[in-house]
C-alpha cells in the first residue's frame, strides 16, 4: 500500500538529505529522474543538483532552528541573571540588618557572660533578666531574618528549576520540529486564539467541584494551552475514519467526542509521548497490567483526582513541580460502535483501586470499537475505553493549576 511517510511535508527533501546513497525515490531511479519530478520538486534539471538543493534546504532549516535554540538559551540565561539580581536586591537589606542584629547579640551575650562570671559579685537580678530578655529577642530576630533569606533563596532555586525545565522543553520541541520536517509541531496558544478559549471553556465545563472538595480545591485555572500539529497522526486518523464510515455523510460526527487523557503514575511522560508518537497500541497497555485500551474521560475529576490524592502532603518538592499543577491531553476521538460496559465491571469511581478490580479489553467486546463506564453517583461523568489507538487524535495539551 501507500507509504504513510510519503504524505508528510518536506518528505523528499529529508529523504534525499539523510539517505545519501539513495538510487531511486518513489519507484523512479534518481540518475534518470525525469524533468517533471525535478522541476516540480526542486526546480532543477539533473539529479545531482536535486540532491545538492535538498542538502542546502536542510542545512538552511538546521541553521534556522539552531539560531532559535541559541536565542532561547540566551533568553533563559538572561532571565536567570535578572532573577539573581532581584533576589540580591530583595535580601540585601535583610542580610545587612541580620549582621547588625548579630553584632548586638554577640555584645549582649558577652556582657551577660561577664556578669555571670563574677561569682563574688551579686548582680542585680532585674539587670540580668533584662539582658536575657534582650538576648532572646535578638535571637528571634536573627532566626526570622535567616528564615526570610532562606525563603527567598528557595523561591529563586524553584524559579530557576522551572525556567530550565521550560527552556529544555522548548528546545526539545524545536529539535523534534526540525527532525520531523515540521510534521510534528507544538504551538503555544494566546488568549486571543479562538481554539485557546474553546479549550478553556471545555475544561471549565468538565470540572466537577464536588469531587475536589476533599482536596480543598474549589476551581481550576488554565495556565497554558498547546496545540498539537502532528500530520502523521492526523493522516492516520482520517484514513482509519474513511475506512470505517462514509465521511460525506455528516451523521458520523455524532460519534466524535473531545475527551481527556490525564497524567498517570504508571506511565510518566506519557502525555508528551502520545502527542509525538500517538497513543500506544492497546496490547502494550495490557502488557503493562493496565486496561487493554486507550482510557479517556469527559471528566477532569476521573482523570486527575487519583493523581492529586497520591501527591505527597508537602506538595513542594525540591526542583520539582507542585502536584497542584497538572496536565491533560485533549483528544478528538471517534467512538464508533460504543456500548456501556457490562454489569460485571465495577463503575468508574475515579480511584486507582477501582481501576485494578476490572481490566477492560477488546476480547470482551469483539464487535465494538469502544465501551464506556459510568461514574457511580453521577451518570454525566464517563470513562471510555477505545480499542483502536488510531481513532484517538491528540490535539491540545492543557496545563492546569488548582
Amino acid at each position: 500500500g501507500e507509504c504513510p511517510i510519503a504524505g508528510l511535508c518536506n518528505y523528499q527533501t529529508y529523504v534525499l538529505f539523510n539517505i545519501r546513497q539513495l538510487t531511486s525515490l518513489d519507484t523512479l531511479a534518481l540518475p534518470e529522474e525525469t524533468k517533471q519530478l525535478a522541476e516540480a520538486t526542486f526546480m532543477k534539471k539533473n539529479p545531482e543538483e536535486t540532491k545538492q538543493l535538498a542538502e542546502a534546504t536542510f542545512m538552511k532549516k538546521k541553521m534556522y532552528y539552531n539560531m532559535r535554540i541559541k536565542t532561547l538559551r540566551r533568553n533563559t540565561n538572561n532571565a536567570i541573571r535578572r532573577a539573581d539580581q532581584g533576589r540580591a536586591a530583595k535580601v540585601g537589606t535583610s542580610v545587612e540588618v541580620k549582621k547588625v542584629i548579630l553584632r548586638h547579640f554577640k555584645d549582649i551575650e558577652g556582657e551577660l557572660g561577664q556578669v555571670k562570671s563574677y561569682s563574688h559579685y551579686n548582680p542585680d537580678p532585674s539587670y540580668v533578666a533584662a539582658l536575657e530578655s534582650k538576648s532572646e529577642k535578638l535571637n528571634q530576630a536573627i532566626a526570622a531574618r535567616t528564615a526570610e533569606i532562606k525563603k527567598a533563596q528557595d523561591s529563586l532555586d524553584e524559579c530557576k528549576a522551572r525556567v530550565h525545565e521550560l527552556s529544555n522543553e522548548y528546545v526539545r520541541r524545536l529539535i523534534v520540529e526540525l527532525e520531523t520536517g515540521g510534521n510534528i509541531r507544538l504551538e503555544d496558544g494566546k488568549l486571543g486564539d479562538l481554539w485557546y478559549s474553546s479549550c478553556v471553556d471545555l475544561v471549565n465545563s468538565r470540572f466537577f467541584a464536588a469531587d475536589f472538595a476533599t482536596l480543598g480545591i474549589t476551581g481550576l485555572k488554565v495556565n497554558r494551552v498547546t496545540r498539537i500539529h502532528n500530520r502523521f497522526l492526523r493522516n492516520r486518523f482520517e484514513e482509519r475514519l474513511e475506512s470505517m464510515v462514509d465521511v460525506s455523510d455528516s451523521t458520523y460526527k455524532r460519534s466524535l467526542e473531545y475527551l481527556f487523557y490525564g497524567e498517570s503514575p504508571e506511565l510518566p511522560g506519557e502525555l508528551l509521548r502520545a502527542a509525538e508518537d500517538g497513543f500506544r497500541h492497546p496490547s502494550e497497555y495490557a502488557a503493562l497490567g493496565l486496561d487493554g485500551a486507550v482510557t479517556l474521560s469527559n471528566s477532569i475529576s476521573v482523570i486527575d483526582v487519583p493523581r492529586l490524592k497520591e501527591a505527597p502532603a508537602s506538595y513542594r518538592t525540591s526542583g520539582g513541580r507542585s502536584p497542584l499543577v497538572g496536565q491533560v491531553l485533549v483528544s478528538k476521538v471517534f467512538l464508533g460502535k460504543c456500548v456501556q460496559e457490562s454489569a460485571l465491571a465495577s463503575p468508574a469511581t475515579g480511584s486507582k483501586q477501582s481501576k485494578k478490580q476490572v481490566l477492560t479489553s477488546k476480547a470482551e467486546y469483539p464487535d465494538c470499537n469502544s465501551v464506556f463506564r459510568v461514574k457511580q453517583g453521577d451518570p454525566k461523568q464517563r470513562q471510555w475505553y477505545v480499542f483502536d489507538n488510531a481513532l484517538v487524535l491528540p490535539e491540545y495539551l492543557v496545563e492546569l493549576s488548582a
